[in-house]
Formats: C-alpha cells, sequence, structure tokens
C-alpha cells in the first residue's frame, strides 16, 4: 500500500537531547490519557537502565478514583475511592521491578527547577491551571536543557501531543545552528491558548474528563490513542533519536494525523518571526553529519 509521505518531513532536523545519568519522569495527571501511559513506563525505563541511565518515575495526581472514571480510564470498580497515582504506582511500578512514586497532590513548578538531571514533564491534565503551572516549569532553566515538557489534550476524538524545551527566544534562534535541532519552542509558545481560561473554568463549573465522558462527551478510545502518541514520542526522544516533529495532532473521526516538522519555515510562525530569525549553517559551512552518529550518546 503506497503512502504520501509530507515532503516537509525529509527537510526537518532531528532533535538532538542531551541526556545526563540521570533522569526524572514526572506525569502530571494520570486520569483519562496519564493513566493509559503508566504501563509503557517500565519498559522505557528498563531500556534506559541498559543504556547506563538512573531513572526515577512519580505519577502526580491529587484526584480519586469514581465509577465515572471506570468507563474509560485505566482503573476498575475496586479502584473507586482511591487515589489515582497510588493505585497505578503500586500496579504497574512493583509487578515490574520498577519503583514509581506516587505525588498525592497538584503539580509545582517550583519542586522541579532545583533538580539537577534531566526531567521529563508529561502533561495529562484537562484544564489550562495545570498546563500554567506546567509551563512555569520551563521559565529561567539553563543552558544545558534540562526539563522536556510533552503536552497531550483532547477533546471528544481529537487531541494533540506537544513537546517543548524552553520560551526563551534567544535559545530557540540558536536551535538549529549545528545542523540539527537542539531546542523546541515551549507548549505555549506553539499553542498560546493552551494557557487561557474557557469561560466555565472561570465560572468553577468546567466538567473534568470523567463527566465529559459519562455525558458522552468523549470518544472510548481517544485517551488510549493519546497514550500511544505520547509513547511514541518518549520512546522516539529517550530511546531511538531522531524525533523530526515537535506537535502532533490526531483525529479518530477521519482515521488521520498531521505532525509539525522540525524545520525554520515551521517553527518561525510560532514565533510571529520569519525564518531567517534562525541561526543555521552556512552553505559553506559542514552541518553535523549523522552518518555512524549514536544519537542516544549525545
Amino acid at each position: 500500500m503506497g503512502l504520501t509521505l509530507d515532503m516537509s518531513y525529509r527537510q526537518a532536523r532531528p532533535f538532538v537531547l542531551f541526556k545526563p545519568h540521570r533522569i526524572q519522569i514526572t506525569v502530571a495527571g494520570v486520569g483519562g490519557t496519564g493513566s493509559h501511559l503508566v504501563p509503557f513506563l517500565p519498559e522505557l525505563a528498563r531500556q534506559l537502565q541498559r543504556d547506563g541511565h538512573q531513572v526515577s518515575i512519580a505519577l502526580v495526581d491529587p484526584d480519586t478514583v469514581s465509577e465515572q472514571n471506570c468507563s474509560r480510564q485505566n482503573f476498575f470498580l475496586k479502584d473507586v475511592g482511591l487515589n489515582k497515582a497510588t493505585i497505578l504506582a503500586f500496579r504497574y511500578g512493583v509487578p515490574s521491578g520498577m519503583p514509581m512514586t506516587a505525588v498525592i497532590d497538584r503539580f509545582d513548578a517550583n519542586k522541579v527547577r532545583g533538580w539537577q538531571h534531566l526531567t521529563v514533564l508529561v502533561g495529562c491534565t484537562d484544564n489550562s491551571a495545570a498546563r500554567r503551572e506546567l509551563s512555569r516549569a520551563l521559565v529561567g532553566i539553563s543552558e544545558h536543557r534540562l526539563i522536556l515538557y510533552l503536552d497531550a489534550g483532547n477533546s471528544f476524538d481529537n487531541g494533540q501531543v506537544i513537546i517543548g524545551t524552553t520560551a526563551d527566544r534567544e535559545r530557540l534562534r540558536r536551535a538549529f545552528a549545528t545542523g540539527v535541532c537542539t531546542d523546541l519552542p515551549a507548549p505555549a509558545i506553539q499553542e498560546p491558548g493552551l494557557l487561557d481560561f474557557e469561560p466555565d473554568e472561570v465560572m468553577a463549573r468546567r466538567r473534568s474528563c470523567a463527566e465529559l465522558a459519562a455525558a458522552n462527551l468523549q470518544s472510548r478510545t481517544i485517551n488510549m490513542r493519546m497514550a500511544a502518541e505520547l509513547a511514541q514520542y518518549l520512546q522516539e526522544v529517550l530511546i531511538d533519536g531522531g524525533l523530526r516533529r515537535c506537535a502532533t495532532t490526531i483525529d479518530l473521526k477521519t482515521g488521520t494525523a498531521r505532525s509539525k516538522y522540525l524545520t525554520p519555515q515551521t517553527l518561525a510562525p510560532m514565533l510571529d518571526t520569519t525564518p531567517d530569525f534562525f541561526i543555521v549553517p552556512q552553505p559553506s559551512e559542514a552541518p553535523l553529519s549523522l552518518d555512524g552518529l549514536d544519537l542516544n550518546s549525545l
């Protein structure tokens, strides 16, 4: 079967991530999408350990399981009344031999900035207030690119995954300077609407993912599909290397997925600028060759 490939993919630069010895993976929100992502994490951590990394996993969520959660989230009726993060940490951490820490609280960006290792933040929240707090983690970080933030959000039968490292324009200006891509615009730069209050949030009447699902306002499979896309992003960034996109939009109804690829032409509108904003290797300069380069060693 023939497939049509977006030619901008062939022009995209691979994202090269600096990975120190210690890696912290934090999932903020383990309800709809987050609960389906958690089963993927133990094997991801084992692969990183085989590559010589020390890995820790934290699940952050203050909520308890309700009966409504059990229809689309990764929980059972016997879990009702228990904390979501605690249940999943026990269910998948203990049998896999990959301990997970359950944080029964809302995500706090102030607890991230002091960590001197790579922190992979995965936001699976359903409100703008939580996204604003996750976005704060990218403010004022150092040149060492120690925080990677993936955001996943969805409506009834469509959603998007966005990945970013910084909101600093100067860092982004140099993102393509070596011939690969070393920085990605923060999710809130790529999609500013992520941080906007919705009218029903302001009125404190916003329904949760579980309530939307109960009202038949969310597909039964959208959260699993979003979790699979997040897992693919994590696999490509942390294990395989060579990720060439910064955002993917999924539509279950049409069966399509569209991505934004890592080129100056794609990133420039996100920064309200033009492609010549970016420093790129001149024709006389030999760009960094990926032939024989182990991206996981960088």
